[in-house]
């Protein structure tokens, strides 16, 4: 019973905050959430149950949305290995012993399986429309193979077992470490500093960073690193931001369900009419109301920043911003506050794109339901849902970087010419 419950409560939930409905998509959500009733109906393990919530949470092509496990299914476990997709590749990019020699190899088989019959079989679990994808298959990996992930590389067969504590990021290989601390690190490299960014969810951070604005402000170009940087706090990501604006500046568009019962209960009578008085005229006139019955009525609106404490302590200071496929959320809400600012530009690769705010839903069972019910634009409208958002100038790894550890996007950087 808690099952069907739980299943319930996702569909109606989404319904009445996802902010990217369409007709079909609605029409597809349905016939799922249908399907699923009847297999539920027929029993289902705990674990068999959220691979279909999973699956389920995928159809509505969001990354912020997706089931949350409950305990009795997270294994609080990691994987000491992460891939990426590299020159139409799958490549290991980085390890924990004992698999740091995999490093720069190309994967050949997982699970006994081709590579793209392997991600063909495993991307219905997975918001997939961009290579964030690649981040979440290795979150994820330890619930998919709690007892070891089995990969071909060079021929060779190797057992990855998971581990307790997370992968460390590989040390930056040039410049001076000046401060290290939670989410921030700071590197002298030549004239410039090395703003690197690891997340934005910590208050003490922001603290941190204005702490050694003095040394920020002596460099003669900032470069601000946040690729893999998984997001946290939007507010945070525009306290930083505002060292780089002298006064208010333009954060993001944003929208979410419009939800009144009166037009909503209008529309749900209105559609109830005949096709011959729902003609084009009284599609336009009812439109709002029609549009709430659907979930597609929308309130939408600009979000401006202004921290007087931090304003403009930066301002004339040249930025490079670096990004990657690994840059998501409120990290790429810290990209979009710079869209409007001059002395920047941005190095990388496409961002994750997925921004937003997401409701969390709990269940029954034990999970939750985390469905995004703020959609976000850039400031100006430009959608970079599911897109990312795109690099100035485009740099991305080859196979041959990994292999000697070069960074060719910070070498770009380091380059007194950053006009893209």
């Amino acid at each position: 019973m808690k099952q069907i419950m739980d299943l319930a409560r996702i569909y109606h939930e989404a319904q009445f905050l996802f902010p990217y409905w369409t007709d079909d998509l609605l029409k597809e959500w349905t016939a799922a959430y249908e399907q699923l009733l009847a297999t539920v109906s027929q029993g289902l393990t705990e674990r068999e149950f959220y691979l279909e919530l999973m699956k389920l949470a995928t159809l509505l092509k969001d990354g912020h949305t997706q089931i949350i496990l409950p305990s009795s299914l997270n294994v609080n476990q990691f994987s000491p290995i992460k891939f990426e997709m590299i020159e139409n590749e799958l490549v290991v990019t980085n390890a924990q012993v004992p698999y740091i020699d995999l490093i720069g190899q190309v994967v050949q088989k997982i699970e006994g399986k081709p590579v793209q019959q392997f991600l063909a079989e495993i991307k219905p679990f997975i918001w997939h429309e961009t290579d964030f994808f690649y981040v979440n298959l290795v979150a994820r990996l330890p619930f998919f193979f709690p007892d070891g992930l089995n990969i071909s590389v060079a021929g060779e067969h190797y057992l990855i077992k998971m581990v307790a504590t997370p992968r460390l990021a590989k040390p930056l290989r040039q410049g001076v470490l000046r401060y290290q601390h939670e989410g921030l690190s700071l590197y002298q490299i030549e004239d410039s500093i090395m703003v690197k960014i690891q997340h934005f969810m910590s208050e003490t951070m922001v603290k941190d960073f204005y702490r050694h604005v003095e040394l920020l402000q002596q460099a003669d170009k900032l470069i601000i690193d946040v690729r893999g940087n998984l997001g946290g706090n939007s507010g945070f990501a525009d306290e930083l931001a505002q060292a780089f604006y002298p006064g208010e500046f333009l954060v993001e568009r944003y929208y979410y369900q419009l939800t009144n019962g009166e037009t909503y209960a209008n529309g749900s009578q209105i559609a109830t009419w005949p096709a011959k008085m729902l003609d084009e005229a009284a599609q336009t006139r009812f439109h709002k109301e029609l549009a709430s019955w659907r979930h597609q009525a929308f309130e939408e609106q600009s979000e401006t920043a202004f921290y007087p404490e931090f304003a403009g302590k930066l301002a004339e200071k040249p930025v490079v911003l670096l990004q990657d496929a690994a840059t998501y959320s409120s990290a790429e809400n810290f990209l979009m506050n710079f869209i409007q600012r001059s002395k920047t530009v941005t190095i990388g690769t496409s961002t994750a794109g997925s921004t937003g705010q997401s409701a969390w839903i709990p269940l029954e069972t034990g999970g939750y339901f985390q469905v995004t019910a703020k959609a976000v634009e850039l400031p100006a409208g430009t959608i970079h849902h599911n897109q990312g958002l795109k690099p100035e100038i485009e740099i991305s790894l080859t196979i041959q970087d990994v292999q000697n550890g070069a960074d060719p996007i910070l070498a770009r950087a380091l380059k007194n010419d950053t006009e893209s």
